[in-house]
């Protein structure tokens, strides 16, 4: 794992489709190529080379924009397949979080957020007022861990808020509707009473899509990835499973919906989370 920045744990209207190479766009110039996956998982990299139209996060990015200071200010936050830890530590520098967990089942990517951290470390340090301070102290407050979130040992109601965005569909499929289910009680489990859920689920059509990916045949073919088809609960059942006070199987898992907001006309004419909704649940 990595803590404070150490190692410790289409074409124009009318025209023929392009059959050579692909020429780079602009942004892939300034930012890198598409995303590589390496794994079931879903662990790609450069994941947010191509979602990201500019460095700043929050201007770049819905989803964070959607996440209020006071969810994350002198709180523990866990972020849920925290890829290169880009969100978790701009929110913790930001909104001067008390404690920022990452995890993530690539160990690669948790080594990157580990420079990523160092990086941003170093920068608010050449800034040097006295404001900010507090920015440094949240900062060496990161950690970045490589493993399974279904697996991980954390403490009954120790943490205030968990962010996982993009995440339940992997999930999903390479455990299927049980592994759902355990997301959710591990959700449940370690929310304190008041505690906020920030979750973005993959849409249906992300399942069925995935199907058709060349790079995800191989993990269907040896069933790491299961056939979504044998899936019973569907992304658009989350809220209300999360809500039920008696869900099959488990006992209640105890939250309230409490904001929901869905993509704009302008989110679908966009690239990067197009035609995803974000969901925060408060636990009770």
């Amino acid at each position: 794992s990595h803590r404070g920045g150490l190692s410790s744990s289409r074409g124009g209207r009318g025209l023929l489709p392009y059959k050579g190479k692909r020429p780079k766009t602009d942004h892939e110039k300034a930012f890198g190529r598409v995303e590589i996956l390496k794994g079931p998982y879903g662990n790609y990299h450069n994941y947010y080379e191509r979602r990201h139209k500019s460095n700043n996060i929050f201007a770049c990015d819905k989803r964070v924009k959607l996440i209020k200071p006071a969810w994350i200010k002198d709180k523990v936050v866990i972020d849920v397949g925290c890829n290169e830890g880009l969100i978790g530590i701009e929110l913790a520098k930001e909104y001067l979080a008390k404690e920022m967990r990452g995890y993530d089942v690539d160990e690669q990517l948790i080594e990157k957020a580990g420079r990523n951290l160092e990086k941003a470390m170093a920068e608010v340090r050449k800034s040097q007022p006295p404001t900010m301070d507090a920015q440094l102290l949240a900062l060496e407050n990161c950690s970045f861990e490589t493993g399974n979130i279904l697996w991980a040992m954390l403490e009954c109601a120790s943490v205030d808020t968990v962010i996982c965005l993009s995440v339940t569909k992997w999930l999903h499929m390479c455990h299927g509707d049980e592994g759902l289910r355990l997301l959710f009680k591990f959700f449940s489990n370690v929310l304190k009473p008041g505690g906020i859920l920030v979750l973005e689920p993959q849409p249906w059509r992300s399942y069925t899509g995935a199907k058709k990916k060349k790079e995800l045949k191989r993990y269907f073919n040896d069933k790491t990835l299961k056939d979504v088809n044998s899936l019973k609960i569907r992304p658009n059942m989350f809220p209300a499973l999360l809500q039920d006070a008696h869900p099959p199987i488990s006992s209640s898992y105890g939250f309230q919906l409490i904001h929901s907001e869905g993509p704009t006309q302008e989110d679908a004419a966009q690239e990067g989370f197009k035609n995803r909704q974000v969901f925060v649940f408060k636990k009770l």
